[in-house]
C-alpha cells in the first residue's frame, strides 16, 4: 500500500506540471501504443471504476473531515488502490496545469486524518 513517507509516495511527483508528458516523449511510443506506470496518487485527472470507488465507500467520509481539509481526491484513491491496485497510463492527453490552490490552510489532510 502506498503510504506517505514512503518511498512510493514520492512517485507523487511525476504528476506535477508537464513532468509526465516529458516522460512520454523521451519513451518515444509508437502511434497507439499503451504503457502503464505505478503512481501514488494521481491528482485532478482521474477515472475510477465506479463499482470500486463505491465498494470502498466513495466519497462516503466527507462529512468526518474538518471544513478547512484537503486530499479527499488522494484519500479516495488510496482507498481504492489499496484494495483494487491502479496506475497511471501514457499517453495520457491530461498535464496538471500548476494552477494556485483555493484551498490555502492545506495542514489537514484526508490521507493524514483518516484511515486508508
Amino acid at each position: 500500500m502506498v503510504r506517505s513517507g514512503t518511498p512510493a509516495w514520492e512517485r507523487y511527483k511525476l504528476h506535477n506540471a508537464a513532468n509526465v508528458l516529458h516522460v512520454q516523449q523521451n519513451l518515444n511510443l509508437a502511434a497507439g501504443e499503451i504503457r502503464k506506470y505505478k503512481v501514488a496518487w494521481v491528482a485532478g485527472a482521474i477515472l475510477f471504476d465506479a463499482a470500486k470507488l463505491w465498494d470502498v465507500g466513495g466519497f462516503g467520509f466527507w462529512q468526518e473531515l474538518p471544513p478547512n481539509h484537503c486530499g479527499e481526491d488522494v484519500l479516495a484513491q488510496l482507498r481504492v488502490m489499496a484494495k483494487y491496485g491502479g496506475c497511471g497510463v501514457l499517453p495520457s492527453g491530461v498535464y496538471h496545469q500548476e494552477l494556485p490552490t483555493t484551498v490555502i490552510d492545506r495542514h489537514l489532510d484526508a490521507p493524514q486524518l483518516l484511515p486508508l
